[in-house]
């Protein structure tokens, strides 16, 4: 199946550590949970978070080998490289 662009735009977003476009494919109300973590709510929450994470990275990179679309869902499943502040 052919990966959606909004999809490829995003991870491509993500992969430049780029908090504003990250937020622009949010809604100003999302919650945001990565890992463990708590999940956090709207764009001020959510940029200091991913801005927090992008700072303690050098690098992020995103392979996706598959997605699937549902009527208001799409499922991604792939592979992400980080890359430590100390490469």
């Amino acid at each position: 199946m052919t990966t959606p662009a909004m999809v490829t735009n995003l991870f491509k977003t993500v992969d430049e550590l780029d908090v504003k476009g990250f937020l622009s494919f949010l809604t100003d109300d999302a919650t945001f949970t990565f890992a463990n973590v708590p999940g956090v709510t709207g764009h001020d929450e959510i940029g200091a978070f991913i801005g927090g994470f992008f700072s303690s990275i050098n690098g992020i990179h995103h392979v996706l080998h598959d997605t699937w679309e549902h009527p208001d869902t799409i499922i991604c499943r792939g592979e992400v490289t980080y890359t430590r502040l100390d490469d």
